[in-house]
């Protein structure tokens, strides 16, 4: 998955150019062996085209809550969680997330969608909170290794370590956790969490974002820019960085199963109208549920 990310990337950068510069393009349309071929004319468009194929995420409110739920379709639950942060409709996210989870739980859902794609990230604690339903022993993410001015260097951070308690109520049923690279920050340590667990499987087309940091590092530079960067960064027991990418951008959290960006995927999203991302999930817990 992060292949295929570094894959598309490259594959964006192929249909830019000078603004106004034209290229000739030739192309079938699915279905018509007729060969297409029009002329495009690059235009300044803010670097828009090197956004997400598809934009999961999406802004909310403070009077909105920072996740939805529903049940689906034979009897699954669903969650889309957007943030790991509080609104003033939803004070405290954590005990929100809990009632949901107790309505799954009287409602006896077959499974479980956990749906992290676009999510932003917000406070490692809500993101624990919002992890622990779905585990039945306590899980260690790391520590946080930040830069300490006063030290003049590197130092462990032992009130920021990232630890996951299991919650009740505990949710004994198959669980899949959605993710894309639009999976961002602690969005991130919730997938990292469930990976590997018993009944849970991680799904997706691309791995995660691959950044997981403290940030707080600032530098002026000259024409009033202002750059930001990350001051700490989380590692295992062994020293191991966790989740966040190395220098060739490997790192994220990986998917379990990939699904392919094949011409079929795309038709179903864009001309269908068609989450087929979700449909596997969903078709992945219908098989479940069915013992196949």
């Amino acid at each position: 998955p992060t292949y295929v990310g570094r894959l598309l990337d490259r594959c964006m950068l192929l249909t830019r150019g000078p603004v106004g510069g034209e290229a000739k393009i030739s192309f079938k349309k699915p279905g018509d062996d007729r060969l297409w071929t029009v002329t495009l004319k690059a235009q300044n468009d803010q670097y828009l085209g090197m956004g997400d194929v598809v934009a999961y995420g999406r802004s909310f409110s403070e009077l909105e809550s920072p996740f939805e739920t529903r049940t689906l379709d034979g009897n699954i639950g669903y969650v889309n969680i957007l943030s790991q942060s509080s609104t003033l409709t939803t004070p405290f996210p954590d005990r929100a997330y809990k009632k949901v989870m107790e309505k799954f739980v009287r409602d006896g859902v077959a499974g479980v969608v956990l749906d992290l794609r676009g999510n932003s990230g917000g406070d490692p604690r809500l993101a624990a909170a919002f992890a622990g339903h779905f585990m039945k022993e306590p899980r260690l993410i790391g520590d946080m290794v930040a830069f300490d001015p006063r030290k003049g260097g590197f130092s462990l951070a032992a009130d920021e370590r990232i630890a996951i308690a299991p919650a009740k109520p505990y949710l004994d049923v198959p669980v899949v956790v959605l993710v894309h690279r639009s999976t961002r920050d602690t969005g991130q340590v919730i997938a990292a969490a469930l990976q590997g667990q018993p009944k849970v499987t991680v799904l997706g087309v691309l791995g995660t974002e691959g950044s997981l940091a403290k940030v707080g590092g600032e530098a002026r530079m000259p024409g009033g820019h202002v750059v930001h960067f990350p001051v700490g960064r989380v590692v295992d027991p062994q020293g191991g960085v966790v989740i966040t990418a190395d220098a060739d951008l490997d790192g994220g959290v990986v998917p379990d199963v990939v699904l392919p960006a094949n011409v079929e995927l795309l038709d179903a999203q864009f001309n269908q109208g068609r989450d087929p991302v979700l449909d596997a999930a969903l078709g992945l817990l219908r098989k479940q549920a069915g013992g196949g």
